[in-house]
């Protein structure tokens, strides 16, 4: 329901954003009728590995890790994506890419290890099934976005990101739905119609037209112009205002671990960079 209304609201934008940028309305009309099948099959994989379900698994592991567990881990997927890079496109792994690597499984693993211990009021030290559910859940977000990434790299090199964003948006409005009606009997004490209620709407509108619509452009720009691993690795920063941000707002309790395994994530991800 979340990423259905971000496509909603990010496509009208994107749109307007391809022929306002092209020197005529005929430009612009040429623009998207030159997008051809196999771009469409990426950018379908694409929404697939972000919107219509990669997300889904992000929402969901949010829930026993906390935000900084579950961003910390699912960030590390500038990790797979470096790899896919060197592996399917040539690009070089040298030595601080893969210290970066290195360094990123590290605090990784800090992260999981940091919910050995639950919460202060509970007598039992073993993470329960929930919390490593969680664990494999933010995992699978890794693994897709690293998936989403990769194919937005090889589906987008030609084309304008306002117009390969206004497909990808298309996608999204019917691909989200089509996967809720497989994660809806999952969940169904939160069983919902496609829309967000009306306050709730205005209230996350200009989240969704800054990250919908700036932010997706601005990811699909960047992965078709930077080598993928440091695209990636770039994309893959959030924590580091997430975390000060939740620890802000209260949303989760201080972990030195945790805190650390974060940075740590972030150094990695940072050193995949050179």
């Amino acid at each position: 329901m979340i990423n259905f209304n971000r496509a909603l609201v990010a496509l009208p934008l994107f749109i307007g954003a391809a022929f306002f940028s092209a020197s005529s309305f005929h430009l612009g009309a040429e623009r998207f009728s030159n997008v051809n099948a196999l771009e469409l099959g990426w950018f379908s994989i694409s929404i697939i590995s972000s919107y219509a379900f990669g997300d889904a698994l992000f929402f969901w592991s949010t829930r026993s890790l906390g935000v900084s567990g579950a961003l910390a881990i699912s960030s590390t997927y500038p990790l797979w994506s470096a790899l896919a890079g060197w592996w399917f496109r040539g690009e070089v792994l040298g030595f601080w890419r893969i210290v970066g690597l290195f360094i990123v499984v590290v605090g990784t693993a800090a992260v999981i290890l940091s919910g050995i211990k639950q919460s202060p009021s509970e007598k039992n030290s073993v993470p329960t099934k929930k919390y490593w559910l969680g664990v494999v859940m933010a995992f699978g977000a890794s693994l897709l976005w690293s998936l989403n990434t990769f194919a937005i790299a090889q589906g987008g090199q030609n084309i304008d990101p306002a117009v390969g964003n206004t497909f990808r948006m298309c996608l999204a409005l019917i691909l989200c739905p089509v996967f809720g009606l497989f994660i809806i009997p999952v969940q169904k004490s939160e069983r919902s119609v496609l829309f967000l209620p009306k306050k709730d709407f205005k209230r996350a509108l200009w989240v969704f037209i800054v990250e919908g619509f700036a932010g997706s452009y601005f990811f699909l720009y960047g992965l078709t112009h930077a080598p993928l691993g440091i695209a990636s690795a770039l994309s893959g920063l959030s924590p580091v205002l997430s975390v000060p941000l939740a620890l802000l707002m209260k949303w989760e309790d201080f972990s030195f671990l945790r805190t650390a395994g974060v940075v740590t994530v972030m150094i990695g991800v940072w050193l995949i960079l050179f």
